[in-house]
């Protein structure tokens, strides 16, 4: 087994190089495990604001194109 080194970090904004979408990264998958098909049901990508009803639910703050991924706090 070999370290491996993320190229992004939880909560960074980040564009597909080779498709036109945008997202949040919100886990880390070292090995790619969707299918083509996939790809192929997501949206256009803009440069308008992320737009997702979860992205509130995981992250809050974003600056410099990170959000800071909000705790989930005990009651």
């Amino acid at each position: 087994m070999f370290a491996r080194n993320a190229k992004f970090q939880i909560g960074q904004v980040v564009r597909h190089r080779v498709y036109p979408f945008r997202g949040v990264i919100f886990d880390v998958d070292p090995t790619f495990s969707d299918t083509e098909e996939w790809y192929r049901s997501i949206p256009q990508a803009s440069d308008e604001p992320l737009r997702h009803p979860q992205v509130s639910d995981l992250f809050e703050d974003l600056k410099n194109g990170v959000f800071r991924f909000r705790f989930l706090q005990e009651h």
